[in-house]
């Protein structure tokens, strides 16, 4: 229901299955479905008062699942709810950025980072409980989770450094949480090369144009090798995903040539970009 937007219809199936004896368990699972249908609720509104509010709505469901010692501690679906917990704070910050609320942007982009935060330490400990029962698949999955929060952890603090009284250590932080990252997932892959352009992003935005422009150079060639040249044999998702990387790449690295009073270098960049397109549409 929640998926053709009958948000209302939705939460009233939730209200009359929470009014039933629930265990424990089921319990955590109708708090978190609810919470997730007040998020797709608040994807699909063009409100900000509206938005704030069913965002604060997903976090007051959520939080109790980061506390230690939760109840919900041991519930299968920790590891998701606290995925939609960094989400939405995450978001929330954009938005009161938005809005000129710097104090409660920061806020929760800190809040965000303690959740991510929560969230690795949860992957690991299961990814080692998965690992004692020689679920190995398991175990990988948990391990795969722990290291995307890295990214998550990098991008959030990009977002954060315009907000915050201490901007270089917060890019700072968003560089190395993206290295991490960049350590600990499969090489050639969409994540690894978005990691490499939100580091680049770090690097401009601390005036490090030079290393900024180097990365990009080195992203784009390399991923052109793993995946422009391949395009037409994906399906329309990924494709969507892979020319939505190469724009922001090249996008970025003509920003950096502009800082560096580079117009002519900036303007061959986007003609490379038109270029390919081109190319690919043929």
């Amino acid at each position: 229901l929640a998926r053709n937007r009958y948000f209302d219809l939705a939460k009233d199936v939730l209200t009359r299955v929470e009014q039933t004896d629930l265990s424990s368990e089921v319990e955590g699972t109708a708090l978190w479905t609810r919470a997730r249908i007040v998020k797709r609720e608040a994807q699909n509104t063009a409100d900000d008062a509206v938005i704030e509010a069913l965002y604060t709505e997903v976090i007051a469901e959520l939080e109790d699942w980061a506390r230690p010692g939760s109840r919900f501690a041991y519930h299968e679906h920790r590891t998701d709810a606290l995925w939609d917990l960094g989400e939405v704070f995450h978001e929330r910050a954009k938005l009161r950025g938005r809005l000129g609320r710097q104090t409660d942007a920061e806020a929760d982009f800190k809040q965000a980072d303690q959740t991510y935060n929560t969230l690795q330490r949860e992957c690991e400990d299961r990814a080692e409980q998965f690992s004692d029962l020689e679920e190995d698949d398991k175990s990988a999955e948990m391990e795969e989770l722990a290291a995307l929060t890295y990214f998550y952890r990098g991008r959030n603090n990009i977002e954060w450094a315009a907000h915050a009284a201490d901007r270089e250590f917060r890019l700072e932080q968003a560089r190395e949480m993206l290295v991490e990252y960049q350590w600990n997932a499969a090489a050639d892959t969409l994540p690894f090369y978005f990691a490499q352009y939100y580091e680049a992003v770090a690097y401009g935005l601390e005036g490090n144009n030079a290393d900024a422009i180097d990365l990009l150079e080195e992203l784009i060639e390399a991923s052109t090798d793993t995946f422009w040249q391949y395009l037409d044999q994906f399906s329309d998702g990924p494709r969507a995903r892979i020319a939505e990387l190469f724009d922001m790449a090249w996008g970025e690295m003509a920003k950096a040539h502009l800082r560096e009073g580079d117009a002519a270098r900036a303007q061959a960049v986007i003609q490379q970009m038109r270029a390919a397109h081109r190319e690919e549409n043929q």
